[in-house]
């Protein structure tokens, strides 16, 4: 099994934003997706992401990598015009209102979970880019699942690639934090139990397209039959 945990990644937690920004010296900042509200404006703790991305930017101006397309535990959010807003697309125009340049910021929208935004933020854009040092932004308490996310899709290239985690406030109350780290914890298991049979792109790829519900084709589309409590859901 591959060691979800390099030596050649760094978590790094910063709940004010305070000399964080001064020390990282990276290509490029990839952050995770967290949700959408009704309006299409991103949830609390997505954009406490994006606030503490922004800070990064400040400090060393570089490609902001927004991840993320929707979810697939619940409808997508339209538009005004009936078209999907992709949660990247919200997050970029959020990183666009606080004043950076559209330049420097992309948008992945292939992805409708956290494994899918290691995968397509790897295939997609740190392969081809070639970025060596990159940092990854999520929440605190969607960090541990990141890491080991990120950590793997990296082993299964073999890349020589340093990621630095940094965690942003959870911002949202606690009966939610509390159903989303319960969740977490449950995937995180999962994580290590796949990782178990799956040690190369060719065999993740396979998993990801003919197992995962996200992605994979099937007859009917499969529901989360865990995702039963409405708070739970509406959180993503």
């Amino acid at each position: 099994m591959a060691n979800l945990v390099s030596c050649h990644s760094t978590k790094v937690s910063d709940n004010e934003g305070n000399n964080l920004t001064e020390s990282l010296e990276t290509d490029a900042i990839l952050v995770c997706a967290g949700g959408l509200l009704s309006t299409g404006l991103p949830n609390a703790w997505v954009q406490a992401r994006l606030e503490l991305s922004a800070k990064l930017y400040s400090a060393k101006p570089q490609p902001i990598l927004c991840l993320g397309g929707g979810t697939y535990h619940k409808p997508p959010i339209l538009n005004t015009f009936n078209f999907v807003i992709h949660e990247s697309t919200s997050c970029a125009t959020s990183l666009m209102k606080m004043g950076l340049p559209a330049k420097d910021i992309l948008k992945e929208w292939g992805s409708y979970d956290t494994i899918g935004n290691a995968w397509f933020g790897f295939v997609n854009y740190v392969i081809p880019f070639g970025w060596k040092n990159i940092v990854v932004v999520t929440s605190d308490f969607h960090m541990p699942r990141v890491q080991k996310l990120f950590n793997w899709v990296k082993s299964l290239f073999n890349l020589d690639c340093v990621i630095t985690f940094v965690s942003s406030p959870d911002n949202m109350d606690d009966e939610i934090l509390e159903l989303r780290s319960a969740r977490e914890k449950a995937s995180c298991n999962n994580i290590d139990i796949l990782a178990t049979r799956i040690a190369t792109p060719k065999d993740f790829a396979k998993w990801l397209y003919t197992e995962h519900n996200a992605y994979a084709v099937s007859e009917v589309v499969s529901q989360d039959t865990t995702m039963k409590n409405e708070t739970l859901q509406k959180s993503y």
